[in-house]
């Protein structure tokens, strides 16, 4: 009865939102774990979502980088539902040119930066290859409340800073959600207008999501799991917002971001 009972409700959920977009899913785990990630979300209702390596993230090997990036790019070839994002570290790769094979010449759909500073000089290069290719950066970011143990994390601050110095970049804020003070990263960056925020993390504060809508209005949060899918619907079902916001964060807002139809 409990199964039926939950089945029912789930099937309610999808009736009420048909196309929710994921901007945050790590794949590259395994070929087995990776299928799994895609048939669950396919079950809660998430059709599209933006995808990037996982296990390269630390990498220094430029050629391991570029074999995860060829992955990602196979899994987008073969699933509908995978968009792909290449990963670059502009601290040990040749940036350009894995921009413009991945993106310029294969049609891949954003760019994914992990432990850089997007105030860094070496940003530059890759913010003008985003502009012209006309595809979001997806920035991992720290809201930290403590000292950063990461080194080269970037912190709201510099998200601000980039995305003033590029006015016609389109940046995603990783998950407001993933701890810290997020409403101090909220503030930070809510008069940059061409900053997103997605919403991921293992955070469920109460009043994170309408904070986020408070700040931004309701075209900049969007939709982003990092892989915790009942964790992220759970917490934009929950928030005391009108449906049609619900809508954009699910919907409107990541295809806007994405600069897809």
């Amino acid at each position: 009865m409990m199964k039926k009972k939950s089945l029912n409700v789930l099937n309610r959920f999808r009736h009420k939102f048909r196309g929710i977009i994921d901007v945050h899913v790590h794949l590259d785990i395994s070929p087995d774990f990776d299928k799994r990630v895609i048939k669950f979300a396919r079950i809660l209702g998430i059709e599209r979502m933006c995808t990037f390596t996982y296990r390269a993230l630390r990498s220094k090997d430029p050629k391991e980088i570029w074999k995860a990036n060829e992955y990602i790019y196979k899994m987008q070839e073969k699933y509908h539902e995978v968009l792909g994002f290449v990963f670059v570290n502009p601290l040990v790769v040749d940036t350009e040119k894995m921009i413009n094979e991945f993106i310029g010449e294969r049609g891949m759909k954003g760019i994914k930066i992990y432990r850089i500073r997007a105030r860094s000089y070496l940003m530059n290069k890759v913010a003008e290859l985003a502009i012209q290719y006309d595809v979001p950066i997806l920035i991992h970011t720290a809201h930290r409340l403590y000292p950063r143990d990461r080194p080269y994390e970037s912190t709201p601050l510099d998200i601000r800073f980039l995305a003033r110095r590029y006015p016609r970049l389109r940046i995603i804020m990783a998950h407001l959600g993933g701890g810290g003070d997020w409403e101090y990263a909220l503030e930070t960056v809510k008069d940059v207008d061409n900053v997103y925020v997605d919403i991921g993390g293992s955070v469920v504060d109460n009043g994170l999501i309408e904070k986020a809508v408070e700040y931004l209005g309701k075209n900049r949060p969007v939709f982003g799991s990092d892989n915790a899918f009942t964790t992220a619907l759970g917490k934009v079902e929950g928030a005391e917002i009108d449906e049609s916001v619900r809508r954009r964060i699910y919907i409107d807002n990541p295809k806007k971001v994405i600069g897809i139809d």
